[in-house]
């Protein structure tokens, strides 16, 4: 009789040991889900500050080149007022 009771207990321990080690493994498997998810989302954050930084690039090299044709024309129609003006009897 002691040894039926003596592998109940053993089936029972193994038992307990096993589900403490399946929910063992579910909290690392949800911990690195979870550093998954997050490094993912760094991965998509950083792709956005990449394409973001492109396009204020973008507009600044517009902006300064509308700023240039803007003064050359400025200067350009202001010498044109000149020496029109200069040369009217």
């Amino acid at each position: 009789m002691s040894t039926s009771t003596d592998t109940t207990e053993n089936e029972s321990m193994t038992n307990k040991l096993l589900m403490q080690i399946c929910e063992q493994l579910k909290e690392i498997h949800d911990v690195l889900d979870t550093r998954d998810h997050e490094e993912q989302q760094r991965y998509q954050g950083d792709k956005e500050n990449q394409m973001k930084n492109d396009w204020m690039l973008a507009a600044a090299i517009l902006d300064r080149s509308c700023a240039i044709v803007f003064v050359i024309i400025l200067f350009g129609g202001t010498a044109a007022f000149f020496v029109l003006f200069a040369n009217h009897p």
